[in-house]
């Protein structure tokens, strides 16, 4: 319920991020052996602009599935997203 919920958050329009991060946890600390719910996790996580986090997630999420390729899919993305947040912006002349 809590991994459905964190994915309808996320699909709204003005959906709330951090209240989607917040039911994805209690998904995955029902069932932490759950890979869909660690996936939203890092969805989740990703869309709140932290890909650190998300990265920690989406390998419990691989580990969990390792035939899914969605996992990795969305790890690339987070991985993207840390080096785009982490190199230096244009400087002011």
């Amino acid at each position: 319920l809590h991994e459905m919920l964190a994915q309808v958050e996320m699909e709204r329009d003005a959906g709330d991020r951090f209240f989607a991060v917040q039911c994805a946890e209690s998904a995955v600390r029902c069932s932490p052996d759950f890979g869909e719910a660690w996936l939203t996790l890092g969805r989740a996580q990703l869309n709140l602009g932290e890909p650190a986090m998300a990265l920690d997630s989406l390998a419990r999420a691989a580990a969990a599935c390792p035939d899914d390729a969605k996992p990795a899919i969305a790890a690339d993305r987070a991985l993207a997203q840390a080096r785009l947040a982490s190199s230096p912006g244009p400087r002011e002349p």
